[in-house]
């Protein structure tokens, strides 16, 4: 039961990064991608 949980929790974490605006990124590699 304890996988179970540990699944749908994941899939909650991938399905919520779906519909957000722009690429995945870390935020020190903003600057440097926005300036070249």
């Amino acid at each position: 039961m304890k996988a179970c949980w540990i699944a749908i929790f994941f899939s909650a974490l991938l399905i919520s990064g779906c519909g957000q605006k722009g690429d995945l990124y870390l935020p020190e590699d903003a600057p440097k991608q926005a300036q070249q």
